[in-house]
């Protein structure tokens, strides 16, 4: 027995003759909940498609205060660097100009005087010689 024979149809025409209520009394909700269906998903579709703009915004907020906060970051970095990097050279040069003086104060560069010098300003017993 196939689907498309005329058998088929006359048995389907007399079932909905009798039964034509039911199908009506079906049909008619099926269809009124259907285009009300189709308003909620319109609206559920539409606030997801709000909500997902939010969400892209925000993520867009934090990505430019982060790409912000490391780009201070870094500047705060550099300028640190360059400020410890001054205040190191300018000790190391006071160190030197110190040890310079104090070299000259002890009789110049010569490291025999130097020593000489030393062991006769502590007392010491000068066995280098």
């Amino acid at each position: 027995m196939t689907l498309f024979s005329l058998t088929f149809w006359k048995k389907t025409w007399k079932w909905c003759k009798v039964n034509w209520k039911f199908l009506v009394g079906f049909a008619i909700p099926c269809i009124v909940l259907y285009f009300l269906n189709q308003k909620k998903a319109k609206k559920i579709l539409e606030a997801g498609l709000d909500f997902r703009k939010e969400q892209l915004s925000v993520a867009q907020k934090a990505s430019d205060l982060e790409s912000d906060g490391i780009k201070r970051n870094a500047g705060e970095f550099a300028d640190r660097v360059e400020e410890v990097t001054t205040i190191h050279e300018e000790a190391l040069r006071k160190l030197a100009n110190d040890g310079q003086t104090r070299r000259n104060e002890l009789g110049g560069s010569d490291a025999t005087h130097v020593t000489s010098e030393l062991a006769n300003r502590f007392d010491l017993n000068n066995k280098d010689k």
